[in-house]
């Protein structure tokens, strides 16, 4: 059944208020197809922005989009990325709540993370990362190197320490081949904005609905240890919303 407007916050997940109290800039984007069982993964991305709201005392920024790629394809650009009836209004109310969200890092903020999960069976006992080749986390890098993207205390480096494989290895220049990185990267990554952005790949042994809560706990660390190393820890200044706007939803 084509999503409907009165259907649209069933399809989008959008971000929370301001008064829930967002948290580093760290942004969470989830699109995978609800039709594949590794889809089942964004109900864990949740569970990662829950334990992150414990661990860090305020909620990332979450976008979850639930409708089916049969529907429209939020990682493509816009020009291929739907045909069915009613495509069209679910991509652009995804992406619409992501650029909210990214402009709330920036002037929140001034900088952020945006994390892009999809789930692959390439690989399936690996995360592939995907950044362009480093082309979406050029201020990361800029600010404090490669170890910030690749290091102990980067993501990837810090699930390679509970024991995940990482592609291409940390620390390394190696060129990211399989899954360099989709639409949502190019065009809201560093590159183009004041938010790096990295594509999670994560391998269909972590992403079935026994591993899924283990694999969003572990991701929930991962970034604490990111975020105290490379994300401010007090925001830069408030943005103003006017109270009765708090609670609406297109």
């Amino acid at each position: 059944r084509t999503p409907t407007r009165l259907r649209l916050r069933d399809q989008v997940d959008e971000p929370p208020p301001l008064s829930v109290g967002q948290v580093r800039g760290i942004l969470l984007s989830a699109h995978d197809s609800i039709d594949r069982p590794t889809g089942a993964f964004w109900t864990g991305y949740k569970k990662t922005a829950d334990a992150l709201e414990k661990r860090l005392g305020g909620r990332p920024y979450v976008v979850i989009a639930k409708f089916s790629r049969k529907y429209a394809d939020a990682n493509r650009p816009p020009d291929g990325a739907y045909e069915a009836p009613g495509g069209k209004f679910v991509y652009d109310a995804y992406h619409d709540a992501l650029k909210a969200a990214i402009q709330e890092v920036q002037q929140r903020w001034g900088q952020g993370i945006l994390i892009d999960i999809h789930a692959q069976g390439f690989a399936p006992d690996a995360i592939l990362r995907g950044t362009l080749n480093l082309k979406s986390v050029q201020l990361l890098r800029q600010r404090y190197g490669l170890e910030a993207v690749s290091g102990p205390n980067s993501i990837l480096g810090q699930m390679e320490k509970k024991g995940y494989k990482v592609q291409p290895k940390n620390g390394t220049l190696d060129q990211e081949v399989k899954y360099p990185g989709g639409y949502i990267t190019a065009a809201y990554g560093s590159h183009q904005t004041a938010v790096d952005a990295m594509q999670f790949e994560f391998g269909s042994q972590f992403t079935e609905l026994t591993a899924v809560e283990i694999t969003a706990t572990d991701l929930a660390d991962a970034l604490v240890v990111f975020a105290k190393h490379y994300l401010p820890e007090k925001p830069k200044k408030e943005p103003h919303r006017p109270q009765e706007n708090r609670d609406k939803h297109p």
